[in-house]
């Protein structure tokens, strides 16, 4: 997805539904980029167990991400709720901005929203949806 308004760029899987596996969400980056990381993971997701919320790695290009579950993923990844319905799950890959600071703190400048959710230099911006990271 483009960069909308004051929201970031995102992106999200469709069809890791099909193999019983959340959807994959990611914000704050380019498309390309986006598009690496949701394939990259997903693919290890299809021989791996899922990952539990508040799980942390990092990537092979050296990206720390926390896994976050998306409350209501139905209100967002509008194009698997089409093909799956509202019975998907999904998980964000929340990534600290360049600087090296994480969502939900005063210094954070992009938009590497852990609450799909847009941080706008404060502690949490509105979140539509809610994520949560229990």
């Amino acid at each position: 997805m483009e960069r909308e308004g004051l929201h970031p760029p995102w992106a999200y899987t469709v069809g890791l539904t099909r193999r019983r596996r959340p959807e994959l969400v990611i914000t704050g980056l380019g498309l390309t980029r986006a598009t690496e990381i949701l394939n990259s993971v997903a693919g290890h997701l299809m021989h791996a167990d899922v990952p539990a919320p508040g799980t942390q790695a990092t990537l092979v290009d050296g990206r720390d991400v926390e896994i976050v579950r998306v409350d209501a993923p139905w209100a967002h990844l509008n194009v698997a709720v089409e093909i799956y319905g509202q019975r998907i799950q999904g998980l964000q890959l929340v990534h600290a901005d360049k600087r090296g600071s994480w969502p939900g703190t005063a210094s954070t400048t992009a938009y590497a929203a852990g609450n799909l959710s847009w941080p706008q230099g404060t502690a949490r911006a509105p979140d539509p949806g809610r994520v949560t990271g229990d």
